[in-house]
């Protein structure tokens, strides 16, 4: 697939995002709703910055999604949701929005299910939301398991964990070379199934390698280990300064005319009920 194809994978994911923005705003998305509309701001991001290369426009779209899914958090009880899959806690780390990702792990981890994602998985977030808020990732009993599980795998996301937790950068460095490769790997190989969507794959597979690198260093950053740079697009990409978001307004201030209006008729229509309803 050419570029010439990206302003059209780029304005749809924008339109597929703001469709589910009542939902968002009335209270009533689901954890699939939001992720959904988080996937869609950060496709929108990385259309942006391979159709120009420069950060601005994508740190915004990495930050609403961090702010979108927030705002879901505040209002979704532990049971709607899963730590796991938590990826827009990422997209606020990878836009150096620090402040909305302490919100999310202060608010986000939900309980373990075990029918619903895999034990390494949730607690290698858990212990990603523990250094951001507390500069500790995890208690010992946690870091036990997390240690006993990944122990015959030698998982580059329980190194990258233990070097962060260690200040040890020449670990985390290469835990992150790692996971880099790991994570562009795993994107192709999607991509030669035929089992993601066109618009994925020419996005996220070139987008992978600065994004897995800008969210693993914004937690770097936060807890001080120096991180090495990349080739290519490098995590500093990131780095652009971007004021906080402000919530769902956000969100509006930034869809369509249309969506707007649809936006604030829904909202008032939450307090101000048509006459004989309920």
């Amino acid at each position: 697939m050419t570029s010439k194809f990206l302003p059209v994978f780029a304005k749809n994911a924008l339109i597929e995002a703001h469709q589910a923005l009542p939902t968002l705003l009335d209270g009533t998305a689901t954890e699939k709703d939001i992720l959904g509309v988080c996937r869609c701001f950060r496709l929108r991001g990385l259309c942006e910055v391979l159709l120009d290369g420069t950060p601005e426009r994508l740190q915004r779209f990495l930050a609403m999604s961090g702010q979108a899914y927030l705002h879901f958090l505040q209002r979704a009880v532990p049971a709607q949701r899963h730590t796991s899959k938590a990826a827009p806690f990422f997209d606020a780390l990878a836009s150096m929005d620090l402040e909305t990702a302490r919100q999310i792990a202060l608010t986000g981890p939900a309980p373990f299910n075990p029918r619903r994602e895999y034990e390494e998985d949730f607690l290698y977030v858990v212990r990603l939301m523990e250094l951001v808020v507390t500069k500790t990732a995890g208690d010992e009993s946690m870091r036990a398991r997390h240690t006993a599980l990944t122990l015959e795998t030698d998982d580059a996301r329980w190194n990258l964990v233990e070097a962060l937790q260690q200040g040890d950068s020449d670990r985390f460095n290469d835990s992150l070379a790692r996971m880099l490769h790991e994570d562009s790997a795993r994107w192709r190989r999607l991509q030669e199934k035929g089992a993601v969507h066109e618009e994925d794959a020419a996005t996220e597979v070139h987008g992978t390698g600065p994004g897995a690198a800008g969210r693993a260093v914004g937690v770097a950053d936060d807890v001080r280990v120096p991180a090495s740079p990349f080739p290519g697009p490098t995590p500093s990409i990131f780095a652009s300064g971007l004021g906080a978001l402000e919530g769902p307004d956000a969100l509006v201030a930034a869809a369509p005319p249309a969506t707007r209006r649809a936006s604030i008729a829904r909202r008032r229509s939450t307090v101000e009920p048509a006459a004989g309803a309920g």
